[in-house]
């Protein structure tokens, strides 16, 4: 079978990248760096503040060595095409201007210039890679193999890194804040359910346990669980049994031995009064 061609989409985002950093060669210019904003799609949410201050000690000491690669706007301004973080530790060290080369490029190409420029530099959290992963994919309808291939990393870690989008918003939110890894979430995803993906999140947290820990206790989730579930499944289906050859009609047992609810069926009134009388009988 022939192999697929590439896209245009797909060839025009290797040929970005390859021209996102500025060239050794540019000739960069000093930009007021009041003028500047930030791009408000940046895949970036999270900056590590002690490693903006040591940044921003270096460029005081230093100055900015890496020009940030701008859009020119309409009105003036610039949006940042790479470079966020140069930016906002010259803006702790009270820097007047910043060195910037420009980019000619429309809304959709900086927002995916963006995600590409953080996932390489692996600027972002797992969670925030997997966000802008997904956007990249949705935006230009790549597959997992294209998309590999434009941010130079495999399918298989393509995969890994999108399945975590399957777990709920709160394990999500423990992978950002760092409680445990993005290997540990990934034990979660053999879990049943969100109930039970939550009470594991929570085990791993309280016992600290490592991923293979993580792994052995996802694997092991269920074996006394089920065990119990069926111990009660058995003493209920007795009970139902016992009560309905005593009643002579059929009885359902909903709940546990602690707490729940039984259903006596009768089906017409003559059955209903031998019923309450069998009942009152019982409980002289």
């Amino acid at each position: 079978m022939a192999k697929k061609a590439l896209g245009k989409g797909l060839e025009a985002l290797i040929s970005m990248k390859e021209d996102l950093e500025p060239r050794s060669d540019a000739v960069s210019e000093e930009i007021d760096i009041s003028l500047i904003d930030i791009n408000k799609d940046q895949p970036r949410k999270r900056f590590d503040k002690e490693k903006l201050n040591e940044l921003a000690q270096s460029i005081k000491e230093n100055g900015i060595i890496q020009p940030l690669v701008l859009r020119k706007e309409p009105s003036g301004r610039y949006t940042i095409i790479a470079g966020e973080r140069r930016y906002r530790a010259a803006r702790i060290a009270k820097i007047k201007t910043v060195p910037a080369v420009f980019r000619d490029v429309n809304d959709r190409e900086l927002l995916q210039l963006a995600i590409i420029e953080n996932v390489q530099r692996e600027d972002l959290d797992d969670i925030e890679e997997a966000n802008a992963v997904h956007s990249l994919m949705e935006s230009y309808s790549l597959t997992q193999e294209e998309t590999a291939k434009v941010l130079g990393k495999s399918r298989s870690n393509i995969a890994n890194t999108l399945r975590l989008l399957n777990l709920p918003d709160r394990i999500q939110q423990y992978v950002s804040e760092k409680k445990f890894s993005a290997g540990h979430a990934r034990t979660l995803l053999s879990l049943r359910n969100e109930e039970d993906q939550l009470a594991a999140a929570e085990m791993i947290i309280e016992k600290e346990l490592s991923v293979r820990e993580a792994e052995a206790m996802a694997k092991n989730f269920y074996k006394k669980k089920d065990i119990k579930e069926k111990e009660k499944n058995i003493e209920l289906e007795f009970a139902e049994k016992k009560l309905s050859d005593y009643l002579e009609t059929k009885v359902s047992i909903k709940g546990s031995r602690n707490k729940g609810k039984i259903l006596i069926e009768y089906y017409d009134r003559d059955q209903l009064d031998e019923l309450f009388l069998k009942i009152s009988k019982s409980d002289e």
